[in-house]
C-alpha cells in the first residue's frame, strides 16, 4: 500500500469511528495549520484564484464605466462608476444580474417618488423627516432586497441633492 493508500484508509477508518465508537474512545487531538500570510498574498495572486478574477472583473467594468461616464461630460459623472460597483456587489455573475434588473426598476419607481416629493413639498422640516424616513426604509431593506432599497434611496438621494442646490433657501441642507 502507498502512503497515499493509507492515509485515505485511515481517513475511512477514523470517520467510521466517530459514527460508531462512544466520545471517549476518540483521539480528540486536532491541529490547525494557518497558512501564513506571504502565503495568502501570493495565492490571490494565481491566476485560479477568486480572489485575482473578482478584481480582474470588477476592475475591468467599472473602468469601462468610468471612461464611459468621464467622457461623455455628465455633472456628476462619479455616480455612474458607483452604481456599477454597487450593483457588482453580488455574491455570483448572476446575483448581480439580479441586482442591475432591481436596481433599474427601483432606480425607476424612485424617481418617479421623488418627483412627487419635489413637486409636493417644500417645507424644509418635512424634508428632513421625508428624508429621515426614506434613510430608515432603505437600511431595513437593503440587506433583503435591493431592489426595494432602491426605491428608497434615490429619492433620498436626490432630494438631497436638489434642495441644497441653490434653488431653495434651506441653509441647513447645503453641503
Amino acid at each position: 500500500m502507498t502512503d497515499e493508500v493509507e492515509g485515505l484508509f485511515m481517513k475511512l477508518y477514523n470517520a467510521d469511528a466517530i459514527m460508531n465508537e462512544p466520545v471517549q474512545k476518540i483521539d480528540q487531538a486536532a491541529t490547525i495549520s494557518k497558512p501564513s500570510l506571504k502565503t495568502i498574498f501570493l495565492g490571490a495572486f494565481d491566476k485560479n484564484s477568486i480572489v485575482f478574477l473578482s478584481s480582474v472583473r470588477y476592475g475591468t467594468i467599472l473602468t469601462i464605466a468610468a471612461i464611459i461616464a468621464y467622457s461623455a461630460n455628465f455633472n456628476r459623472s462619479y455616480w455612474i462608476p458607483l452604481s456599477c460597483a454597487a450593483v457588482m456587489s453580488g455574491p455570483t455573475i448572476i446575483a448581480t444580474f439580479h441586482r442591475a434588473v432591481q436596481r433599474t426598476f427601483g432606480t425607476v419607481i424612485g424617481l418617479l417618488i421623488a418627483s412627487l416629493i419635489l413637486a409636493a413639498v417644500h417645507n424644509e422640516y418635512i424634508i428632513v423627516l421625508i428624508i429621515l424616513s426614506l434613510t430608515f426604509i432603505t437600511e431595513l431593506f437593503i440587506v433583503r432586497n435591493y431592489g426595494l432599497a432602491a426605491m428608497f434611496f434615490t429619492p433620498s438621494a436626490l432630494i438631497m441633492a436638489e434642495y441644497s442646490s441653490q434653488s431653495y433657501d434651506f441653509g441647513f441642507l447645503r453641503l
